[in-house]
């Protein structure tokens, strides 16, 4: 079998090393190979997946091994076998987190709303009411509503629920309990990957991204070390508020990294979640051998070992499924 691999920018999933290979991605697919008594080599199919994915249809490669999104759009024309790992894109930075902050911007847009309703209702009394004989004491006074007539309370209802509506569409603020994703609510993040995901992410929590171009490297030590997301963060921490990519790259980088990148951590999870396959063509005689030996992999928690020796315990289940 002809292996394509994309090495460039692929740690933790590919890594390489001279002319050998390691890695998430190329571990699983060994333990593959080896119970299926598959013969195989690795080709290089270039930095760009799209390309990778036309090469698998020409027929210059059998299978593409990396991490690899499972979307509607390419399955269409290519083959998925089944998942080997989920992940997720997750936020690094040096801030701290707190979720009481979350709950007060909630609260500031319930307030928000509850004072247009007041002030609606204000303006209605202060109209209806109007004398041009009384003293504005007086008659601001009388405004102010009391909420006594409970014949009132089915219009009272309305106009809230109308003020409450007029208020989520003109806003957009975000009112899920959930702290997932308030943190990057209308910050400024960086990101080095343009793609479906990241866009959803930055509509989603209406962030502002500022998108840094990653060089092309296969050298894996430049990929850890001379990392351009970090450093471009690390340059403009003031302007930035933290990097949005692939939590297990982000973990990847920071392990290898203590001293460089001191007090940089993830600290929002689940910003979108993403599932890992690697690629066959369409019909491929390979695609039931190589799904049964990834079951048998991960039955016998095989996978959660590899993934514990590049990660740690922590990413452990996401080859769970």
């Amino acid at each position: 079998m002809r292996v394509g691999v994309i090495s460039t920018n692929a740690s933790p999933y590919v890594i390489r090393n001279g002319d050998n290979y390691s890695g998430i991605a190329i571990d699983i697919w060994e333990i593959i190979a080896k119970k299926e008594d598959f013969e195989f080599s690795y080709v290089e199919v270039g930095p760009d997946e799209e390309n990778a994915i036309k090469k698998l249809q020409n027929k210059e490669v059998d299978i593409l091994v990396g991490p690899y999104t499972i979307t509607s759009k390419r399955y269409q024309h290519i083959g998925y076998t089944l998942p080997f790992y989920y992940s997720d894109i997750a936020l690094a930075s040096s801030r701290q987190t707190n979720n009481l902050e979350n709950y007060i911007n909630i609260s500031k847009t319930l307030g928000s709303i509850m004072f247009l309703f007041i002030f609606i209702l204000f303006i209605n009394n202060f109209i209806n009411n109007f004398n041009k004989n009384a003293s504005f004491a007086e008659f601001f006074i009388n405004a102010i509503p009391n909420f006594k007539d409970r014949k009132m309370y089915l219009l009272y209802a309305i106009i809230l629920g109308a003020t409450f509506v007029l208020y989520i569409n003109t806003y957009n603020p975000n009112l899920n309990l959930n702290p997932v994703g308030l943190s990057i609510y209308s910050k400024n993040v960086i990101y080095n990957e343009k793609n479906e995901t990241i866009d959803k992410i930055l509509k989603k929590y209406n962030a502002k991204g500022t998108f840094v171009e990653v060089k092309d490297t296969a050298n894996h030590q430049k990929q850890i070390q001379e990392n351009e997301s970090f450093d471009k963060y690390i340059e403009n921490k003031d302007t930035q508020y933290g990097i949005v990519d692939d939590s297990s790259k982000l973990a990847y980088v920071l392990h290898h990294n203590i001293k460089k990148y001191e007090g940089i951590r993830i600290i929002e999870h689940n910003l979108a979640k993403t599932l890992y396959a690697f690629i066959v063509p369409k019909g491929s005689d390979y695609l039931d051998r190589i799904n049964s030996a990834l079951r048998d992999a991960q039955k016998e928690k095989i996978n959660q070992i590899i993934v514990t020796k590049y990660l740690g315990p922590k990413f452990e289940n996401h080859v769970s499924f």
